[in-house]
């Protein structure tokens, strides 16, 4: 990744205010001000999301696996260590229980196409399966094209741990997970995640 030179973006909002006349903050001066500070603020949200994605990227895995049948095979790229539990409705009528899940991005290969079968679940996503056995095979969110596959899919992968359950206010009372998590309501959900109208 190129690294961005370094601002002193201090020293230069000091320069500029000596330059004006008398100290008096110029209606130049303080639109540049402005400016500056919203390029600080933007500067600094994007060294931590490269700094967040850096971190996914040292701890993505890659893995390889079919569905039951053989008919769909995939090879996922980046996927991430952390499972993610969703305890809505939908997910736990699709599969009898939470969905166990990993993030793998977009980057994944996909063969035997012909045979996975998607389907159209919400506004912001969809869920594709095969045709011919049933296996799940992945959650898509249009949007991006991330693809989050059940944790379940990948048998080698070793290492994984539950970082996030969502949906935690639509959890049925007959199960629960041992260990501290991050939990999400339906609302916070949404907001994260729904596409803005």
């Amino acid at each position: 990744m190129a690294r961005l030179p370094k601002l002193n973006l201090l020293g230069i909002a000091q320069d500029k205010l000596k330059n004006s006349h008398k100290n008096i903050v110029t209606k130049e001066c303080h639109t540049f001000l402005g400016v500056l500070i919203t390029v600080g603020h933007l500067l600094m949200r994007y060294m931590h999301d490269q700094k967040s994605q850096e971190n996914i990227m040292s701890d993505s895995q890659l893995g390889s696996s079919k569905c039951l049948c053989g008919a769909v095979s995939i090879k996922a790229f980046n996927i991430s260590p952390e499972v993610t539990a969703c305890h809505c409705a939908m997910c736990r009528k699709w599969g009898g229980g939470p969905a166990l899940a990993l993030q793998c991005g977009a980057d994944l290969e996909i063969e035997g196409v012909d045979n996975v079968k998607v389907f159209d679940s919400s506004e912001w996503a969809e869920r594709g399966f095969c045709s011919s056995c049933g296996t799940h095979l992945f959650y898509r969110i249009k949007g991006t094209g991330e693809y989050s596959i059940p944790a379940g899919f990948f048998p080698e992968l070793d290492d994984l741990k539950i970082e996030v359950q969502y949906f935690i206010d639509k959890k049925p009372s007959y199960y629960c997970f041992s260990n501290k998590t991050r939990e999400l309501t339906e609302k916070e959900v949404f907001d994260l995640y729904a596409p803005e109208e």
